[in-house]
């Protein structure tokens, strides 16, 4: 199978504040991934990660508001795994050193070409495929993060889509907290929904996971706890 293709169930985001590269890039990216998110600031860059299911990250170092390496320190609080491939017009040893410390996953110098941005993308789909496709509780429900259901001991539980979006949302952080504006941007697919609906559907999904499982901090938002 064609390597590109293999993308067709992951999400991307792209931030690049260049409008003719982004332009250009986005219309090759929406063939192969199943949405593609763009920003082309740190600011909206990292608002759109913390508001989507993202499963990798394309961006450049210099970008507005906020730049590439401080994006991504924002974004390996919360997730140290994600794939992220950045890219840069200059050959900045400083930068560099800095993205290494961030375990960040290909770096591309600019102007790049088909084959070099191949060669990224295949090590970061080694980066997913390496991650389990399934979260074990220890006990006995598991839940498969590629289609998204949960058995307990091999027994299916039937999953609501909101219920499917907040647990694996929760996993993908856990154990860090996901923000109750996140969540309820998430349910509505780039709406806020209200936060009534919002603890409607966390309550559905306690219910079928055990409501010990799922904790909320004062103020802040929803974790998973793996007990």
């Amino acid at each position: 199978m064609e390597l590109l293709e293999l993308f067709k169930n992951y999400n991307l985001l792209y931030v690049e504040d260049d409008k003719t590269l982004s332009s250009e890039a986005c219309r090759l990216f929406e063939r192969f991934f199943n949405k593609v998110y763009i920003a082309d600031n740190g600011i909206d860059g990292l608002k759109s990660f913390k508001s989507n299911d993202i499963d990798i990250i394309i961006s450049d170092i210099k970008i507005p508001k906020l730049n590439g390496i401080d994006m991504v320190a924002k974004i390996r609080e919360t997730n140290i795994s994600i794939p992220i491939i950045l890219t840069s017009a200059y050959d900045d040893k400083y930068l560099l050193k800095n993205a290494l410390k961030l375990n960040i996953t290909y770096f591309i110098e600019k102007p790049y070409n088909f084959n070099e941005l191949k060669e990224a993308l295949s090590e970061a789909l080694k980066l997913l495929k390496s991650l389990d496709n399934y979260f074990d509780f220890k006990d006995g429900h598991r839940f498969n993060l590629d289609n998204l259901e949960l058995f307990h001991k091999d027994l299916p539980i039937h999953l609501m889509p909101q219920e499917r979006k907040i647990l694996k949302v929760l996993i993908k952080n856990h154990p860090n907290v996901v923000s109750y504006e996140s969540l309820e941007y998430l349910l509505n697919e780039g709406e806020y929904t209200s936060k009534e609906a919002l603890r409607v559907a966390i309550g559905a999904l306690r219910k079928k996971i055990g409501k010990e499982k799922i904790k909320n901090r004062s103020k802040e938002g929803y974790y998973l706890c793996d007990i």
